[in-house]
């Protein structure tokens, strides 16, 4: 039984669209946190992301997608660890440079869409779209384990369970093992009622708690909003960190963008994903003039999916968004509890496995193609850098079989422009 069926369509998109800005609430949090890390303040990210968000969620429901919008946390932590705080980037420089690249994505999307480039068109094939929805599938998956502490860093291998003594790791246990034994139940609203009991158990338990000040007035914007007209000057080596900077963020709102959309807004037609692209550029550059970094579909909207979400959740998402401008201190003590999020991550991974059904059917360029999302999407966290290897190994792995007269040329200019940006982001990266 579908996960949310028998309740009224409009009360199915509002749980849903409530569980998913729950999600979205560690998002909202632990983004602006990079974001003071590389200087700024964090009553202004704050304010920016969230508000962001809410705009790009609107957005999202005013297309009929059951999609939410967020900053990419995978993406900050790569600006903030690499650009900034390795090479020295400013944030203003950085938020100059995501500007940039959504304003770019936008002529991008735009040339592309006009009649003379209609031969440029071409399906994904569905090695590459199953293997996506695996993969990220896997990556929610990992993370609730991570995040729960159920899997821990190990001192001779990679990773190893964690210690089930650990009040994280045991209420992490117990909301996975419910979550999975009400969808194998075919409960109603498995997912949910799995987050619910968590969290009203460790409530209770006193593992999180109500603030004495629950409330947080939104501020700080005066500190970030347009603050890359004031950008310091640069010299010749910032000046190319800001431009490979700008060029990565392009092509991976471009990957991203795509990819997300073709995991989570599968059944939607062409036009709307191109429609939504470009809310999501549109709505990017907004943020950057704002404050905030550009935003991408949430892998987070597969766990109102999972609910039975449909074509207004976005709307819903947004609606429950609007209190977290406020209510900031209350998020973050939920927040400091991670088991409360793990049900709703592995009922949304397990969602999205089911739908990559069949990712290995094809042949052996295809199985590759699959198989190397399945592995880089949860290593990488990052769509864009996974999209652009799968794509360039599926390409390049037909034309040594021989079979090079099945790939088209869009997708060998495909091939070639992923190539360039697994060599920026490897580049940027030293």
């Amino acid at each position: 039984m579908k996960a949310g069926g028998g309740l009224a369509p409009w009360r199915r998109d509002m749980l849903a669209g409530f569980c998913t800005a729950l999600m979205l609430s560690t998002v909202l949090i632990f983004v602006p946190t990079l974001l003071a890390r590389a200087g700024m303040d964090f009553a202004g990210a704050y304010a920016a992301c969230t508000i962001s968000a809410i705009v790009g969620s609107a957005l999202m429901g005013y297309l009929r997608l059951p999609l939410a919008a967020a900053p990419s946390a995978a993406l900050a932590l790569w600006l903030v660890m690499i650009p900034v705080i390795s090479h020295g980037l400013d944030w203003r420089t950085l938020l100059a440079a995501g500007t940039a690249a959504s304003a770019a994505f936008l002529v991008l999307l735009f040339a592309l869409t006009r009649p003379r480039a209609q031969r440029l068109r071409f399906t994904v094939p569905p090695c590459i779209a199953k293997g996506l929805a695996g993969g990220v599938g896997l990556m929610l998956i990992f993370a609730a384990l991570g995040e729960g502490r159920l899997l821990i860093h190990a001192p001779a291998g990679l990773l190893q369970v964690g210690d089930l003594h650990d009040p994280v790791a045991g209420f992490s246990l117990v909301g996975a093992i419910l979550v999975l034994a009400l969808l194998a139940a075919r409960v109603r609203l498995a997912v949910f009622f799995a987050m619910a009991s968590v969290a009203g158990l460790s409530f209770l338990e006193g593992f999180w708690i109500v603030p004495d000040a629950p409330f947080f007035e939104p501020a700080g914007l005066d500190r970030t909003a347009l603050q890359f007209f004031y950008a310091p000057p640069m010299d010749g080596v910032l000046w190319s960190e800001a431009i490979g900077t700008a060029l990565v963020l392009l092509l991976f709102l471009a990957l991203d963008g795509c990819g997300a959309l073709a995991v989570l807004a599968q059944g939607a037609p062409q036009g709307e994903k191109c429609r939504a692209l470009a809310a999501l550029g549109t709505v990017s550059v907004f943020a950057g003039a704002l404050g905030s970094l550009p935003l991408t579909a949430a892998p987070e909207s597969a766990v109102g999916q999972s609910l039975g979400g449909s074509r207004r959740m976005g709307y819903w998402a947004a609606v429950f968004l609007v209190p977290l401008l406020f209510l900031a201190p209350t998020v973050r003590e939920m927040a400091s509890f991670p088991a409360l999020f793990v049900p709703a991550l592995v009922g949304a991974g397990l969602l999205l496995l089911r739908r990559a059904s069949g990712a290995f059917s094809g042949d052996f360029a295809e199985q590759a193609a699959a198989g190397l999302l399945f592995l880089l999407v949860p290593l990488t966290k990052s769509l864009a850098l996974a999209i652009g290897t799968a794509w360039f190994m599926l390409v390049f792995l037909k034309c040594m079989a021989g079979r090079a007269a099945e790939v088209s040329l869009p997708a060998r200019i495909l091939a070639a422009i992923f190539l360039l940006y697994w060599y920026l982001a490897l580049w940027s990266t030293f």
